[in-house]
């Protein structure tokens, strides 16, 4: 039997995924699934969710020689790793991340590296890296260390795995990776097959006064652009008496200005009682606060990368508005979104007032959504998994 271990944080896509594998493993008995998480439950980037077949082995910010020794001792034939900015804890600590893989390399051991968020962008054909990377060093200099880092890392795997045609593009047009090392596999879109907490349902909407709600989720980056959403609000505000603006999440340390710049903005646009700010929001909050939403808002800049967030709001069918870049596109067919210039101020702000107001074209929105829903599964995006480690055995 083949022997698999699964690298992450307890985070949603990634439990989701191995479960999904898991399920279609036990059918066929060829695959001997483990994954590796961490024992920090101290971090709130650290999801709590149970996973069975799991076992908590490295530390937040410490996991070169937790894992290399776990891995080591049990030879399994594929490591499969998720890496992002934050996965092993600090941004510092990923850059520990191409010793692990280069240790694991002279043992011979097989690895795979999802990768998330590989920060370049095309723009007029050209690959820029973002004003705002969470660094102080010079931009070029910035663009030289960081193609260095994902090329180490992209060379030093066996197998990549992104989740859209943009990211490999990125990949095999900037990195000049060779294209057969990877492949795409979005991410799986959950059936909602257990009911929300009444409880926590019933605290929102108090704590939300009964209004409706225009909900935009995720933690917060200054490459999602909610002061766009705060300012396009502000000018039908007055519109939409009975509607709130709600901001799900929280920032992490690098992203600490951002954050208070967008609660300073509500405050100089005197919006306090119409735009609210959860901060850190619980798993099983997520759910219902996109149950009593009316819809939603995704003003991501140009990326490469895929968006977990967006798939949480397609699950649950609800209008969306959307930046329209080249990732978002591949997303989502022409009528099923809302699709806005992040710079139209205006446009953007008639797509609220159009979709907060208008029930036909939410009810037009939601069918487009299901059938969008059939289209990504979890189980789609283990069988790829799957046949990803079958190739390399």
């Amino acid at each position: 039997m083949t022997k698999i271990f699964f690298v992450d944080r307890y985070i949603g896509y990634s439990t989701k995924l191995f479960e999904s594998m898991l399920n279609i493993s036990s059918k066929k008995k060829d695959f001997d699934l483990l994954f590796l998480g961490p024992d920090d439950k101290k971090s709130i980037l650290f999801s709590d969710q149970i996973l069975s077949n799991s076992k908590k082995i490295w530390s937040n910010n410490h996991y070169v020689g937790k894992l290399l020794k776990f891995i080591s001792n049990n030879k399994p034939d594929i490591v499969h790793f998720t890496f992002e900015l934050r996965t092993f804890g600090s941004p510092w600590a990923s850059f520990k991340f191409p010793i692990l893989l280069f240790l694991l390399r002279l043992k011979k051991q097989k690895t795979v590296v999802s990768l998330f968020n590989i920060w370049f962008y095309r723009e007029n054909n050209h690959w820029n890296i973002p004003d705002y990377f969470p660094s102080k060093l010079p931009k070029p200099i910035l663009t030289i260390l960081v193609k260095l880092f994902f090329s180490i890392i992209s060379n030093l795997c066996d197998k990549i795995i992104v989740g859209t045609n943009q990211g490999k593009l990125c990949l095999t047009d900037y990195y000049k990776i060779n294209e057969e090392k990877i492949n795409v596999i979005p991410f799986g879109i959950s059936s909602l097959t257990k009911p929300v907490n009444e409880d926590t349902k019933e605290k929102f909407q108090k704590l939300f006064d009964g209004k409706k709600i225009i909900l935009y989720f995720g933690v917060l980056s200054p490459r999602k652009n909610h002061s766009y959403a705060i300012r396009a609000f502000k000018e039908v505000a007055e519109k939409l008496p009975d509607h709130m603006l709600v901001i799900a999440g929280t920032s992490t340390k690098e992203f600490e200005n951002y954050k208070q710049s967008l609660h300073d903005l509500v405050q100089d646009l005197h919006l306090t009682k119409q735009v609210f700010f959860t901060n850190f929001i619980k798993n099983d909050e997520i759910d219902v606060l996109f149950q009593i939403a009316e819809s939603t808002l995704f003003l991501y800049s140009p990326m490469s990368d895929s968006t977990y967030a967006v798939t949480i709001a397609i699950q649950h069918k609800k209008p969306i508005i959307v930046s329209d870049i080249e990732i978002i596109r591949e997303i989502f067919p022409e009528d099923s979104a809302f699709f806005v210039d992040l710079k139209d101020i205006s446009q953007l702000s008639n797509a609220i007032l159009k979709i907060s107001t208008e029930s036909e074209i939410r009810k037009n929105l939601n069918s487009k959504l299901i059938e969008l829903t059939k289209k990504f599964t979890w189980d789609n995006s283990a069988e790829n998994c799957i046949k990803t480690y079958e190739s390399m055995l």
